[in-house]
Formats: C-alpha cells, sequence, structure tokens
C-alpha cells in the first residue's frame, strides 16, 4: 500500500463559527468556545441510537460533575468536562468502530485526538496532570456509559466490556432527578461549567442555569 501525505491544511474542518480547523496541526488560536458548546450540545451518543436526545456536551458535564464531587480538584474537573472535545471537529465514533479502525491504522486515531487535545487544553488552561486524575476520568466515563445505556438504550444484546464497573444513581451527581436535555440547555450549561470550572467563580450565568440542579452538581466549586 502506498503512504499518503498531506500538505500542511490540507486536511481540515470547517467549525459552527466558519473556521478552518486543521486536524493535523491543530492550533490553539483556531479553538472556539462557542464551536465546542454548540457541536458537542448538537452530537448525539451512541450514535444517535438512544430512544431520547442526549448530548456529549451533557455526558461531559455529568462526567465533570462526578470527578469534581469526588476530589474537589477544579483541574480534574476540567479534565473531564473536556475528555471528549475533541469529538467536536472529529464526531464521535463509536468504541468498536475505533477499534476496528486501530486494527487498520495503529495508533493514527489517537494521535489525532491526542492533537486536539492539547490545542484544547491549551486554550482553557488545563494544568499537566498525573495517572491518577486521567484514571478518575476514565472511572467516570465507564460509569456514565452504562448508566446512559441501561437508562435510554436496552437490555444489552450481549455483555458489555465495562460491565463491572459501579451502577450510578441521580444521587451520585448530588440530585434527585437527571433528564435528557434538548440541545440548547445541553449547550448553556456545557458553557456556564466550563466558564465555572475554569474560573473558579460561579458567573451570573451560571447562577442563573439551575436546570436540572447542577449547581447542587457542583457545589463548593466557586462562590
Amino acid at each position: 500500500m502506498t503512504a499518503t501525505f498531506f500538505a500542511p491544511g490540507d486536511l481540515w474542518v470547517q467549525t459552527h463559527t466558519g473556521v478552518a480547523f486543521d486536524l493535523l496541526r491543530p492550533s490553539v488560536n483556531d479553538v472556539r468556545a462557542t464551536d465546542l458548546c454548540h457541536t458537542l450540545a448538537n452530537l448525539p451518543r451512541f450514535g444517535g441510537a438512544l430512544e431520547v436526545h442526549y448530548s456529549v456536551a451533557q455526558h461531559s458535564v455529568l462526567c465533570a460533575a462526578l470527578v469534581w464531587r469526588r476530589t474537589r480538584d477544579r483541574n480534574a474537573a476540567l479534565v473531564a468536562l473536556l475528555h471528549d472535545a475533541h469529538e467536536a471537529y472529529t464526531g464521535d465514533i463509536k468504541g468498536p468502530v475505533k477499534a476496528l479502525i486501530e486494527t487498520w491504522a495503529p495508533g493514527k486515531l489517537g494521535e489525532i485526538e491526542r492533537g486536539i487535545d492539547r490545542a484544547i487544553h491549551a486554550w482553557a488552561g488545563v494544568v499537566a496532570h498525573g495517572p491518577e486524575v486521567t484514571a478518575e476520568v476514565k472511572r467516570a466515563d465507564r460509569e456514565l456509559l452504562i448508566w446512559e445505556r441501561d437508562r435510554w438504550l436496552g437490555p444489552p444484546a450481549r455483555p458489555w466490556f465495562c460491565e463491572g464497573v459501579a451502577r450510578l444513581t441521580a444521587a451520585d451527581f448530588g440530585v434527585d432527578h437527571i433528564g435528557a436535555w434538548d440541545a440548547d440547555d445541553a449547550g448553556d450549561l456545557f458553557a456556564a461549567a466550563l466558564d465555572a470550572i475554569r474560573t473558579g467563580k460561579r458567573s451570573a450565568r451560571f447562577a442563573g442555569l439551575m436546570f436540572e440542579g447542577i449547581g447542587l452538581m457542583f457545589e463548593g466549586l466557586g462562590a
């Protein structure tokens, strides 16, 4: 097979705000909060197979809430909030499809995702972190995967790879109930969480978004 080489700028996607985002050479200067909030809020988890619209943005906010409640570490919560942010540019690729791509092009998809993550993290001010933060985010991510499946996808046709994780309830997020947020709410809540976690302060916008008890989910964050 003949290798294919791309010149700088050859592989890019146009974002919601009109940015030409380079996939192979992502720049911190091309990251926009509006692009992340809008795109992730309209991007469904599970490839759209759920019974409701449940977005990557909502998944990310809930992941950040779990990590915040367990660690009280703003940087860890920020890592959790942004753990799927590269999907604003790559889309949400299902796990089994990723595994298949990995057999054809070992390490390449992960290389693209990590490059985008580095640009997003630099833009957001994520501080370098150790393996304990990575492990905490992965734990929350996998617990959410099964929680989301059990609520909105139905009984599994076969056992999933992470069946052994702890089963979450709304109480783990500090609330009584969590429903699926529509795209507008998910985008607003992602933006509010991003601002609050980055600054450590609850803005007027955050205070006005008590939808689904998000203020309780991030209890202790800011004033």
